[in-house]
């Protein structure tokens, strides 16, 4: 799955239809209110192993359905940035190390 990192995001936010295909019950987890440049959207926080690379590593996700339906994923600075090192390589793809 392709996904946007976004240094300027807080957390993780993957759309809610990928909860649901990977068979998850997208309201099991905590209820999180989200605001950003496009207002404020509910999601629900759940634990998630991510695999990047050969790296495997559990995170904290916000599903939501009220992400547009073409933003399938957003990776951000909590659980993500702050467990990765990425170096941005113009006009070179990105380098993630662990």
């Amino acid at each position: 799955m392709a996904v946007l990192l976004d240094s300027g995001a807080d957390f993780n936010l993957i759309h809610g239809d990928v909860a649901n295909y990977l068979g998850l019950n997208l309201t099991a987890g905590s209820k999180r209110n989200i605001s950003g440049i496009s207002g404020q959207i509910k999601g629900y926080e759940q634990k998630l192993q991510i695999k990047i690379g050969n790296y495997l590593n559990k995170t904290s996700v916000t599903f939501s359905n009220q992400l547009p339906n073409n933003a399938i994923a957003v990776l951000g600075n909590v659980g993500f940035f702050d467990k990765f090192t990425v170096k941005f390589t113009y006009p070179k793809l990105i380098t993630i190390n662990r």
